[in-house]
């Protein structure tokens, strides 16, 4: 008896030891871009969360493309905390750091100890997790609702019988919603899984109703107090191509800018799926049932967005927007990988926790965007008393934020501007324009194009 008990210890402080591993390791990995400048979107969230209760309501009201959950709790946070950057972002981290723990948490009780470290460790060195985990916006907290949503529902298929487990179940599929639209497909997954593979009662539908009302009412609400289309909103997001679909598991792991080095990845991944199929007959019949959970929570919120990008004539093809999806692949790829002899097991986890430490620590998450205020400070230094002219509102925003000056929009290079000296600021792909103007020479280039072409900044002044 002593010898069972103090084996069970053991266990349980290696869970614990590697557990805060991976949460240190998560939050250092966050903490490093934690005070790089606000990019438009989460200035956005900021000024929106900032001031009175009808102010955030009513901005929130009129973001048509996102629920209001997110700048609700933002609200409440930066009237705690500050609205620096590091303190609304710390938000974000917190979310995030309770995302690594639900992780963990669902590989270990249905999986393995091994499945845990390896799922956990890609979502805490993952560039896509860390860039998104560190972001004043809502997918930090996308990112742990559709955990714990999944954890949830795991609790209840165990216990059955106790109905505060279908409460909190719902209570959580209802907050998903409230906080990203395309949770609605994540939770009615689920919802279909219970009855179809967990052998649930068909009643257990109603649920699906109950959970999108909220997220409904606001979405009805919205639209008809604010007529902007989506579509007008979110036009500039190309549509997805099929190869888009088939490597968008790897691209949670980052990219590294080198020649053929994706190959590498995609041989990594297929490693993790050969472990999946190779080991699942001679599973039992509750791991068979939690893959196929997962698998289908990973594939039902992309393979729905890319149906809807193709037959309709607005794309929503965002890797954003299907952050709970990329959870559960994570999941998979960790499960598979633990699947591997010994040997191709450790290998490969290795490889992929060292891909995506150079995918994220070769540059920047490219979702932080430019040094806006290097940028600003600069400009007021060397132009401190002209005229700022920018070509969108991507840039009027921060630069608005950071230099304290007023910023006029323009594409266009107009006679009253040269005549008062303006400084122009634009994206390379968005100031065609601005460039071929006589009057106007480039006089500082602010270069990120490496981790992503819309990070790269020109500023024009008269020749």
């Amino acid at each position: 008896m002593r010898a069972e008990i103090s084996g069970h210890n053991r266990f349980e402080k290696r869970d614990l030891a590697a557990l805060a591993c991976v949460e240190i390791v998560g939050l250092i990995a966050r903490l490093i871009g934690i005070r790089n400048s606000l990019n438009y979107d989460e200035i956005f969230s900021l000024q929106a969360a900032n001031g009175s209760w009808q102010h955030t309501f009513q901005i929130a009201m009129g973001d048509r493309t996102h629920p209001p959950l997110h700048l609700l709790l933002l609200h409440v946070w930066t009237h705690l905390f500050g609205s620096s950057e590091l303190a609304v972002r710390s938000m974000s981290v917190v979310f995030s750091l309770l995302f690594l723990f639900l992780v963990w948490k669902i590989a270990r009780q249905h999986f393995s100890f091994t499945a845990a470290v390896i799922s956990a460790s890609i979502c805490a060195l993952s560039p896509f997790f860390i860039g998104y985990g560190i972001e004043n916006r809502p997918y930090s907290l996308v990112a742990l609702l559709s955990v714990l949503s999944v954890d949830r529902l795991l609790a209840w298929v165990r216990c059955p019988n106790r109905p505060q487990l279908a409460v909190l179940f719902t209570a959580t599929g209802t907050c998903l919603i409230l906080a990203q639209y395309p949770g609605a497909v994540f939770v009615g997954a689920e919802i279909a899984i219970l009855i179809i593979l967990y052998r649930f009662r068909i009643a257990t539908a109603l649920l699906f109703p109950i959970t999108l009302l909220p997220g409904t009412a606001w979405y009805l609400v919205s639209k008809t107090l604010y007529t902007a289309q989506i579509s007008e909103l979110i036009g500039w997001i190309e549509k997805p191509t099929v190869m888009d679909l088939i490597t968008l598991p790897c691209s949670f792991l980052g990219w590294i800018n080198l020649r053929h080095a994706s190959i590498l990845l995609y041989l990594l991944m297929l490693l993790a799926l050969y472990g999946l199929i190779s080991r699942f007959a001679t599973q039992t019949t509750d791991t068979k049932k939690h893959t196929l959970l997962l698998a289908i929570l990973a594939l039902s919120v992309p393979v729905s967005l890319y149906i809807l990008s193709v037959v309709s004539g607005t794309s929503y093809w965002a890797g954003r927007q299907m952050i709970g999806s990329s959870a559960a692949a994570m999941l998979l790829v960790g499960a598979g990988v633990s699947f591997l002899p010994s040997t191709m097991r450790y290998a490969t986890f290795t490889m992929l926790t060292l891909w995506a430490i150079l995918a994220s620590y070769l540059g920047k998450p490219a979702v932080m965007g430019p040094e806006w205020r290097e940028i600003a400070s600069d400009i007021q230094k060397r132009y401190p008393e002209r005229p700022l002219v920018v070509s969108e509102e991507w840039c009027a925003s921060p630069l608005e934020y950071y230099s304290k000056r007023t910023v006029e929009q323009s594409r266009i290079v107009s006679e009253q501007a040269l005549t008062q000296g303006a400084v122009f600021v634009c994206r390379p792909f968005d100031c065609s324009l601005i460039a071929q103007d006589p009057h106007l020479k480039r006089a500082m280039t602010y270069d990120d194009s490496s981790q992503s072409p819309t990070n790269t900044i020109w500023v024009f002044d008269e020749k």
